[in-house]
């Protein structure tokens, strides 16, 4: 063989080697694409479960404090106004024999 065609022969097995390197790249990035793209996917999936769970919470909560408003506005303190009401209500009412034994 001659300079020219052992040239021509490496210049061949480089295109083909730098060729072959390249494709590999290329499927290796589209696998890696794909790997990403079923991550993201659990990524969304999971952040919709998520979302979902934070919002039952949410109402869970909101339903708690509305309970705790009600027991707290429902407490005896509550009453006094009523209590005070009825006390002097029967201060003033007339009474009839009460405990005086003559």
């Amino acid at each position: 063989m001659t300079d020219t065609s052992l040239m021509l022969l490496s210049g061949a097995v480089l295109i083909v080697g730098l060729l072959t390197i390249g494709l590999i790249a290329l499927l290796n990035s589209q696998r890696q694409r794909e790997r990403d793209s079923a991550e993201i996917a659990a990524l969304a999936r999971l952040q919709a479960d998520t979302a979902v769970r934070i919002d039952a919470m949410r109402e869970m909560l909101a339903g708690r404090q509305a309970e705790l408003q009600r027991a707290f506005n429902d407490r005896p303190d509550s009453a006094t106004h009523y209590i005070v009401q009825s006390t002097l209500t029967l201060r003033h009412a007339p009474v009839g024999r009460s405990g005086s034994a003559g």
